[in-house]
């Protein structure tokens, strides 16, 4: 079982946190400078000379498999590789990936093909209850589909999202693949921990079948893999370039991989939660997005421009949800607020601490608030919200995300009229009628570290019910 990595983080900002400035602890042998106040956070994405991100990614590298020799060669700056002749300044093979991705998934017409001639389309897939995996959807005599919410949007998130890049080769050299993705899902917190094999087994089980799967993959010349995106060839390319074998180019891209599935089921997870346990909030965002609908086809730019109430929503599920903790490491003595951080050691920014900030949010900054960002816009721009990192480290998929979210939850609104399947029944006392009770709200996983947004537990889920509208 994991720590409960959030609380005990909680705990000791509570205890030697309150004035906010920086305290010291030591975790596994290796000192970290606990950041708190907002400030020094906007600091520290400013100094990129002797806060390094540089170590982190190599043990996530050297975690996967990949050889030391390999992992220097993504840090080997080449200048004369074709892709650096697009750059400024030369980088190397794990900045030109970067860079590739920012490229691809910024707003751009690159960007629009990507969403109108493939992620879109395969979302509404599982939207249309076209299931492949997993428990087929319960149909009633009237149409209604009973079926599971987190499910829903696995199917949309990880299975339409994950060929939208990769084609439908992925499946015909693993059909089950989500099933190993969502395992990987629920237990890499070993993987980010370092935990020892002996009590990883089932970590390594999941990553080692899907990197078996990606070396597999770009094992077959591109003829033989329809529909790959144009990020993943360009990312193939820079790293056949930098010199990576076939397996390493394997592991490399099953933690790409990682990183562009990874928030995106859970972000629709609680946006639609959110929705349906509040039908006022329901019926307001499907009147946003009505106009973004014309059949078949979501007009994404509009739902990104046009609906405040969606977008007040996204920002505060990220507040809410996001837990990760940043960690940077001082490559020479550093200053900040005042503080001198020293050399071989490490800062850590909580952006979970960060977002419950009394101070920036108020007495209810713990509270979930679905309109918290609708008539206070600038509240984006807080320096106690960061829910995409910052810096060079900005979310490069930050963009895609969103607008791949909102498309989805847009087709399901539009197509179904949505309602939780379970109720619960008290009486109100004093033989009136009984009133009708929600199931409890689903329970956030805290207790693990994640890379973004914070899972639902294993066991906590909603069941829904799809009724396909009628439009007059």
């Amino acid at each position: 079982m994991a720590l409960d990595f959030n609380r005990t983080l909680a705990s000791m900002i509570e205890r030697f946190g309150k004035s906010r400035r920086p305290f010291a602890i030591t975790v596994a042998g290796d000192k970290f400078y606990v950041i708190t106040d907002p400030k020094h956070v906007a600091e520290i994405y400013r100094n990129e000379k002797t806060l390094s991100s540089e170590r982190i990614t190599r043990i996530i590298h050297n975690q996967s498999g990949m050889s030391s020799e390999a992992v220097d060669k993504l840090f080997k700056v080449n200048t004369s590789a074709s892709h650096n002749k697009l750059h400024p300044r030369p980088l190397p093979p794990v900045g030109l990936m970067l860079e590739s991705l920012r490229q691809h998934l910024a707003p751009s017409e690159l960007l629009d093909r990507l969403l109108d001639n493939s992620t879109i389309p395969l979302v509404r897939q599982a939207i249309d209850l076209k299931w492949q995996d997993f428990a087929a959807p319960q149909e009633l005599e009237d149409g209604t589909r009973v079926l599971s919410l987190k499910l829903l949007c696995i199917e949309a998130m990880v299975r339409g999202v994950v060929e939208s890049f990769y084609g439908p080769t992925l499946w015909e050299l693993q059909p089950d693949f989500v099933h190993w993705y969502m395992l990987w899902e629920r237990v890499n917190w070993k993987y980010l921990f370092g935990i020892p094999g002996f009590l990883s087994k089932d970590m390594i089980q999941a990553k080692e079948v899907m990197i078996d799967l990606f070396v597999k993959y770009f094992s077959l010349p591109p003829a033989k893999r329809p529909g790959a995106s144009a990020w993943i060839l360009e990312t193939e390319d820079i790293l056949i370039e930098g010199g990576m074998s076939t397996e390493d180019l394997g592991r490399a891209m099953m933690l790409q991989t990682w990183a562009v599935l990874g928030n995106l089921y859970k972000t629709a997870f609680w946006m639609v939660s959110y929705i349906v346990y509040d039908r006022k909030l329901l019926e307001a965002i499907r009147e946003e997005i009505t106009p973004a609908i014309s059949g078949d086809r979501v007009h994404h730019h509009c739902l990104n421009k046009e609906c405040p109430r969606l977008d007040s929503l996204l920002a505060e599920v990220l507040r809410i949800s996001v837990s990760m903790p940043l960690v940077r490491h001082i490559t020479d003595d550093t200053v900040i607020g005042g503080s001198t951080f020293r050399k071989g050691n490490n800062v850590m920014i909580s952006y979970h601490q960060l977002h419950l900030n009394k101070d920036a949010w108020g007495a209810n900054a713990d509270g979930f608030q679905a309109d918290r960002f609708l008539n206070k816009t600038s509240l984006k721009s807080s320096l106690s919200y960061r829910p995409f990192g910052g810096g060079s480290g900005l979310c490069p998929g930050r963009q895609y995300a969103r607008e791949t979210t909102f498309s989805f939850i847009a087709m399901l609104l539009s197509r179904y009229d949505l309602t939780l399947a379970t109720e619960e029944a008290g009486s109100s006392g004093g033989g009136k009628a009984h009133e009708v009770k929600k199931p409890r709200f689903p329970q956030p996983d805290y207790s693990k570290p994640v890379v973004g947004v914070t899972a639902p537990g294993e066991q906590e889920d909603i069941t829904i019910r799809l009724t396909p509208r009628v439009l007059v």
